[in-house]
């Protein structure tokens, strides 16, 4: 307070910083900060906490130290921008006084289907950067339909329709609702998809059935045997559905296109027409 040595209340107070609406108790709800002559300031504090109502930024270098179990930003986007382009460092650990890096419980993962886990060796310290992103084909065509998270749906030539089986869909395009709407959310085409749902199924080949995807070709007489992709088991699937089907008749199977030009039949012959 030596600053103000000498002054006089009326020359000083309007520096002074104080609560508003403050009673003289400590106050149990969030009271903003103002100054002598009432201009508020971003900043409100409680018995409990102090709240900051736009940002709060470290200039010069400064370092920002957290500490306690567990950082909650609400729901709000955390930014870590940095316009340096060289030199930049990242501290992710703190090297405790003993001079030994603390292990990672797990791993830092980076949300917003980036695709990239940082996890640490705990005998080591190593930090380890996996890349499990792919490219994946997104279509956004159509009207819209409501749909879950991993639904199979095929295009009908004017919107998408869900359940595609090996009867009504083996010459149709197919897809993967991405989340709750084939306009807005898209569809997926091709490419590894990762949703819950696509993780179900045993590794290998997998088919057009009555219903879903499944292991196993459709062998019904009348139905298409046209393969979708391959599983990889928990990691999900891959999505490349095959552009030829395969028809049984009950006697010959034969590999038709799109056209309906039959390629070749089980007798090793092979056959074209109009």
């Amino acid at each position: 307070m030596s600053s103000l040595s000498g002054n006089t209340i009326a020359s000083s107070y309007p520096s002074l910083l104080r609560l508003d609406n403050f009673t003289g108790a400590s106050p149990t709800d969030l009271s903003q900060v103002v100054d002598g002559l009432g201009n508020r300031t971003p900043m409100y504090i409680s018995g409990s906490k102090i709240v900051f109502r736009d940002r709060i930024e470290l200039v010069g270098g400064s370092d920002l130290i957290l500490s306690g179990t567990s950082i909650d930003t609400n729901g709000a986007t955390m930014d870590f921008t940095n316009t340096n382009t060289t030199g930049i460092i990242k501290d992710i650990a703190v090297v405790l006084p003993t001079g030994k890096l603390p292990v990672l419980e797990g791993s830092i993962g980076f949300s917003g289907s980036t695709g990239i886990s940082i996890s640490q060796d705990a005998g080591t310290g190593e930090f380890i950067f996996t890349n499990t992103a792919s490219d994946n084909q997104i279509l956004y065509i159509g009207t819209g339909i409501t749909t879950s998270e991993g639904d199979i749906v095929f295009w009908n030539g004017s919107e998408w329709e869900t359940n595609p089986t090996s009867s009504n869909a083996y010459d149709k395009l197919i897809g993967i609702s991405k989340k709750f709407n084939t306009l807005t959310d898209g569809v997926y085409i091709g490419g590894l998809i990762t949703l819950l749902p696509q993780r179900n199924y045993n590794a290998g080949a997998l088919y057009l059935s009555s219903s879903d995807f499944d292991s196993n070709p459709d062998y019904t007489t009348g139905n298409a045997q046209r393969g979708v992709g391959h599983s990889l088991g928990s990691l999900g699937i891959i999505l490349n559905p095959d552009i030829y089907y395969l028809v049984n008749n009950g006697y010959t199977s034969f590999i038709i296109t799109n056209d309906d030009d039959v390629l070749i039949t089980n007798d090793g012959f092979a056959l074209s027409y109009e």
